[in-house]
């Protein structure tokens, strides 16, 4: 069992809170945040106009997320058409897998 006196824990706590300043400043002041907003930028120039079916593949199964837990960044940030989130979505979402099923001959 670890037992820390006072002034180490202080010390410990200090000297995380320290490395918690450094990553934030290498994260924000350093350019990350430039260099993530300009491909949040980019991103939406692509999604102009376009739908997107956002979904995770879990376990052998596939789920269709919507816009406002995993993921949402697709729909609220860069502005993908998420029809699986979409009233109705789902219901348009079988319809189509069904009719490329039928395409494809299955």
């Amino acid at each position: 069992m670890l037992i820390l006196k006072a002034w180490e824990w202080r010390d410990m706590i200090k000297r995380q809170y320290e490395c918690n300043l450094i990553m934030m400043h290498d994260l924000i002041g350093g350019g990350k945040m430039d260099e993530f907003t300009e491909r949040i930028e980019k991103l939406k120039t692509f999604a102009s106009g376009k739908s997107a079916i956002v979904g995770m593949t879990t376990s052998g199964s596939f789920n269709i997320l919507g816009d406002d837990g995993r993921c949402s960044i697709i729909g609220n940030e860069v502005g993908f058409n998420n029809i699986g989130a979409a009233e109705g979505g789902i219901q348009a979402l079988d319809i189509m897998l069904k009719n490329l099923e039928k395409g494809l001959g299955f």
